[in-house]
């Protein structure tokens, strides 16, 4: 499979606030997060298995969140998230799609081959909870490889 991902953020057409995809790659799964208008995210659930949920996003009612399932990377981290981007970049209109980032334990690797921002996992974590969820103070994180304890309360 080719390890590339050119072409994914053509030139962007009006599609209002766009599609945002973050990946988070670990050592044992990939697995994506889209964010965009909640319409629109529901029409791209619908038309395949590529998504598997769409949740509101409580601060801005008219977006949302929708997440893929859960891919295993077998030892091929660069191909699996290659795989999983055409298949939801697939789903999207010419021009749809607004930006692409990448985290996990593998995200520096896989993000470093495919030219993708890479976001680090804590960071990613903190500010996505704290967006949905402004009064958690503390996120458990089960990943294949660890778990983390992050304590976001500011005192």
């Amino acid at each position: 499979m080719a390890r590339s991902v050119d072409g994914l953020l053509s030139a962007r057409k009006d599609h209002g606030m766009g599609i945002t995809i973050g990946i988070d790659v670990g050592t044992v799964s990939t697995k994506c997060a889209l964010f965009g208008a909640a319409e629109r995210l529901r029409q791209i659930a619908a038309s395949g298995d590529a998504v598997c949920s769409v949740f509101d996003y409580a601060p801005e009612p008219e977006k949302a969140v929708a997440v893929s399932g859960y891919r295993r990377i077998q030892g091929k981290p660069i191909d699996a998230v290659v795989e999983q981007v055409r298949e939801l970049t697939g789903l999207l209109e010419p021009g749809e799609l607004k930006s692409v980032v990448i985290t996990g334990s593998s995200g520096k690797l896989v993000g470093e081959m495919l030219s993708i921002p890479v976001e680090n996992e804590f960071k990613a974590a903190a500010t996505g909870i704290g967006r949905i969820y402004p009064d958690v103070k503390n996120i458990f994180e089960m990943g294949g490889e660890n778990s983390k304890f992050i304590r976001v309360a500011c005192e």
